[in-house]
């Protein structure tokens, strides 16, 4: 037990934390951190370079630290991917809850759109989307705050997706929009990233069979 306070007390800490955990420790750590959400708290890159430092000054060999944390880093990528992949699909049927909101989940599109709002009229390219929002590249001068009026294209034959957005902040990334609450709800707008997450997900597990043949 009082291992387990010391490691939480000195998370941040990354030579305490070295010297707490040891080289076994330092697998574990990176493995965690590459493919586990629980491990979005531990430290990273910072952790890799005082490794370096500790190895530089003889705490560990630094070919040993090659030959383990290169494999940890690969297999805790892959795991977290296989859970993603399996579990994907599922978080979009669960309810709302203090943990999990789906207007969190996003996914990459390139998709037309036009939106107006007042005086102002524009067209773009959504590039991310989620049930709370989506950001988008256009040339249209835009200002934080304002409301717009979004019809999004999803196909040649399909009726656009219509949703009241509020422009959330304006980047060289793009324009984010925040759907207004009654968007949230919208049935066709989740049935449409439900599906092209099934999609995403399809083409991936097909790359991943493709590299292994």
């Amino acid at each position: 037990m009082d291992i387990i306070h010391e490691f939480f007390s000195n998370v941040y800490n990354v030579p305490e934390l070295i010297r707490i955990v040891g080289f076994y420790g330092l697998i574990l750590i990176v493995f965690a951190e590459t493919g586990l959400l629980v491990g979005f708290f531990l430290p990273g890159d910072s952790l890799l370079i005082t490794a370096g430092l500790f190895a530089a000054r003889g705490d560990f060999d630094v070919a040993m630290l090659l030959l383990a944390l290169i494999p940890a880093a690969i297999i805790g990528n892959a795991t977290g991917y296989y859970i993603g992949h399996r579990t994907g699909m599922a978080l979009y049927s669960r309810p709302d809850s203090l943990l999990f909101r789906r207007e969190h989940l996003r996914i990459p599109v390139r998709l037309y759109l036009s939106f107006s709002g007042g005086k102002i009229r524009g067209e773009g390219t959504v590039l991310d989307l989620s049930m709370g929002g989506c950001i988008i590249k256009s040339e249209t001068h835009v200002r934080v705050d304002d409301i717009f009026y979004l019809e999004i294209s999803t196909g040649p034959h399909e009726p656009p997706l219509e949703v009241a957005a509020m422009v959330r902040s304006v980047s060289p990334r793009g324009i984010a929009f925040k759907f207004l609450r009654a968007a949230q709800d919208n049935k066709r707008l989740l049935a449409f990233i439900q599906a092209q997450t099934a999609d995403h997900l399809q083409k991936s597990a097909a790359s991943a069979v493709a590299v292994k043949g």
